[in-house]
């Protein structure tokens, strides 16, 4: 069932006050809205629409994207001292699920973080918050259950789980309508993690929990905890991105490509402990940003690596590691001054990652990095390339040019928020 046209409306405002307040707008004619009056009414239809989303067998994402943007106001900073009377903790708690509902984790996230644990003195409301926030620490018999699965990916515990919501869902019916709706939302938050996490990715790939184990245990631990893929993600997995063929992945900044390739260098590892990954980064500042993120992370997994980039010639200490380790990241430039003391080098690399790959048009450095790929295409020896890139328009003739297939060209515009424009 769409929503009604004065609810669209009000959300539609919503958005726009919004914006007025971010901006620092001053208050005019055009700024007053209708819903700020019957601000009541707007909260109620929301919380009426949002259970009928959660309840559906089939939830309408951008009809749930639109509720979860009306809801969020009556919670956030410099927006709720507008309005009186809303639970503001409890509120957020929808607003953030239905956003996780709507394939937004990210967003998600961050508004479930907005509250302290301490909010939510109710059980149920409190499993909802550390779900949403991806926290497992705090003592709670629902969190016990979900801790199970995430370091086991035996599905078990997440239908156990279901099965316990759905049986408090059923008794609170009669007797705390309250909790009723709290339940209700947590079994459908979790129904859907049954069918999108971590671990059904990549079993589907490959079924021995073991050869995954390590990287997703890292991976639910990090600051940021990773439980389930980006749609981004989950397409580049789905269409070969861990097989030896040739890809390429278009994908928008901040949709997932690091993240990526992780896991590409972590499953290269897995089945082969003396693999040879070399990492093209095609400027310094990435060269050095990566030292510090992706080689850190796969330094945790046990995969030694070494980043080189810079005007001079290798060091000794650089020319005696770069042929022992897992993971080479280097600038093309760097890469072709190592080739100069190193000649077989190249020789030794299966798979070959191409950051960036849309600077094969730039004018300063896209020649030395065509050059590069030409020469590393054109070895006897038998290379996975992964091309990376946001924007080249002419990815389908690169990937061809480097051996992939059609099949293998993975194209996703998904973001992991939405962007926002004004003017």
């Amino acid at each position: 069932m769409p929503a009604s046209r004065q609810l669209n409306t009000w959300i539609a405002e919503s958005g726009s006050w919004q914006s007025f307040i971010e901006f620092k707008l001053a208050e005019d004619e055009r700024a007053r809205y209708s819903f700020l009056a019957a601000y009541d009414n707007f909260f109620l239809s929301l919380m009426t629409r949002a259970v009928e989303l959660i309840k559906s067998n089939d939830i309408e994402v951008d009809d749930a994207l639109s509720v979860a943007k009306g809801l969020e106001i009556f919670s956030l900073k410099e927006k709720r001292e507008n309005f009186r009377g809303i639970n503001q903790s409890n509120n957020i708690l929808y607003a953030a699920g239905l956003y996780y509902l709507s394939n937004f984790s990210a967003s998600s996230w961050i508004l479930s973080k907005i509250f302290p644990h301490r909010n939510y003195d109710i059980e149920i409301d409190y499993f909802i918050s550390s779900f949403l926030r991806r926290e497992l620490n705090h003592n709670n018999r629902y969190n016990e259950i979900l801790k199970k699965f995430l370091t086991t990916g035996n599905r078990l515990f997440i239908r156990i789980l279901i099965w316990q919501l759905t049986r408090a869902k059923e008794e609170a019916f009669n007797n705390d309508i309250e909790s009723y709706f709290s339940f209700l939302l947590a079994e459908t938050i979790v129904s859907k993690f049954l069918n999108d996490n971590i671990w059904k990715d990549l079993l589907q790939i490959n079924d021995n929990r073991d050869h995954w184990r390590d990287f997703i245990v890292y991976n639910v631990e990090k600051k940021v905890p990773i439980w389930t893929f980006f749609p981004s993600q989950k397409l580049a997995i789905s269409n070969g991105a861990l097989g030896r063929t040739t890809c390429s992945l278009q994908m928008p900044t901040s949709s997932g490509k690091t993240s990526i390739s992780e896991l590409i260098i972590y499953n290269e590892y897995k089945n082969n402990n003396e693999c040879r990954v070399l990492y093209l980064a095609p400027y310094r500042a990435l060269a050095s940003e990566l030292k510090q993120t992706l080689a850190v992370n796969v330094g945790r997994l046990g995969i030694s690596s070494k980043t080189i980039y810079g005007g001079n010639l290798p060091t000794f200490e650089e020319r005696t590691s770069i042929s022992d380790v897992n993971l080479l990241i280097a600038t093309p430039e760097k890469f072709m001054a190592v080739e100069d003391i190193f000649p077989d080098i190249s020789e030794s690399f299966t798979t070959i990652i191409c950051d960036e790959g849309h600077l094969l048009d730039d004018e300063s450095r896209g020649l030395n990095y065509e050059l590069l790929l030409s020469r590393l295409k054109s070895l006897e020896t038998n290379k996975k390339f992964i091309f990376i890139s946001a924007i080249i328009p002419n990815i389908r003739i690169v990937n061809s040019w480097l051996g992939g297939t059609e099949e293998s060209l993975i194209s996703s515009n998904y973001r992991p928020t939405e962007l926002e424009y004004a003017f």
